[in-house]
């Protein structure tokens, strides 16, 4: 039986700092280019600021995680025994969902008994 479950999600959800406490979400960061730049929504880059730059006709574009990225986030719960469900970027936008569903099918299979599944949530952002 596993000690808990786990939701993670990744930075295209938008979710505020508050309600990824309240919530009690894990979230993978997205790299982000804006115009050549590159940020951690976030950490890096406000997102007001993010979208502001957007109004004012900058380009920008997200960065898929690899499968080392996904691993490395989902894996830390798996093995101190908990089920993780990660609700990824949509894979009509991004190629996100499939390295993580792959990173998820490879550490239900290194570690067996545990649920780890990902999920397309077919969306852009929260």
């Amino acid at each position: 039986m596993a000690k808990s479950f786990i939701l993670v999600t990744d930075s295209s959800a938008d979710l505020t700092p508050e309600l990824v406490s309240e919530l009690d979400v894990s979230v993978i960061s997205l790299t982000v280019s804006v115009d050549g730049g590159e940020y951690i929504p976030g950490d890096q880059l406000d997102i007001k600021d993010f979208y502001n730059q957007l109004r004012e006709g900058k380009t920008a574009t997200t960065s898929a995680i690899n499968l080392e990225q996904a691993t490395e986030a989902l894996e830390p719960f798996v093995a101190a025994g908990n089920d993780v469900l990660y609700m990824a970027f949509s894979s009509g936008l991004s190629s996100t969902y499939n390295t993580g569903k792959i990173a998820c099918e490879e550490l239900a299979e290194k570690y067996p008994g545990r649920k780890v599944m990902a999920v397309d949530t077919l969306a852009a952002s929260l």
